[in-house]
């Protein structure tokens, strides 16, 4: 789904604003009304990886997704920066590859 970049962009600095006053660790999870907002950041570069889910995620569910964003870092990282300003990542095929093998192919029925 396309979403207005200025939109992204505030919603990545106010993640980051508020990860950062809070003192949280790598993975931040805002709670909302209807469920929650996950950001895991790149080690190297200004990235993120968000997730936006109907409910809290358990402990095992934000370790993996820790896992998913390391190899999207080590397998799609130059992809991704290469991008140079804030887009939704495309390559339909590479990331539905590396989601059903950090989360099963089972996660591939919620991926549009």
């Amino acid at each position: 789904m396309e979403r207005d970049g200025d939109i992204m962009s505030g919603l990545l600095s106010a993640v980051q604003t508020f990860s950062k006053e809070i003192g949280f660790g790598e993975v931040p999870v805002l709670s909302a009304k209807e469920g929650s907002i996950i950001m895991t950041p790149f080690k190297e570069g200004d990235y993120r990886v968000i997730f936006f889910l109907f409910e809290e995620p358990s402990s095992f569910l934000e370790n993996k997704i820790i896992e998913f964003t390391q190899i999207c870092e080590q397998e799609l990282g130059d992809e991704i920066r290469q991008l140079q300003r804030i887009k939704m990542y495309n390559d339909e095929s590479k990331m539905a590859n590396i989601l059903s093998r950090v989360f099963s192919s089972e996660i591939l029925k919620f991926y549009e």
